[in-house]
């Protein structure tokens, strides 16, 4: 049986509570659409995979944990 090691990688927004208490729910989701685009570029530059959103949370992929740009 052979094996593989992958870097996982977990964002999550810092206060995000308090920072959107009072916000609406249009704000919410265009806060956490620009975290999505900010770690989407990343993603792509380095050839990671989005596995799972929770709430303001990212879970990510990664082949490896050395810096290695993909050719996209």
């Amino acid at each position: 049986m052979s094996s593989l090691t992958q870097t996982v990688l977990f964002t999550d927004l810092a206060n995000y509570t308090e920072a959107v208490q009072d916000s609406s729910r249009q704000e919410i989701r265009e806060l956490i659409k620009s975290h999505r685009e900010l770690v989407a570029h990343t993603l792509q530059i380095f050839g990671g995979e989005l596995i799972k959103e929770i709430g303001d949370s990212f879970l990510f992929l990664f082949g490896s944990a050395r810096l290695v740009q993909s050719s996209s």
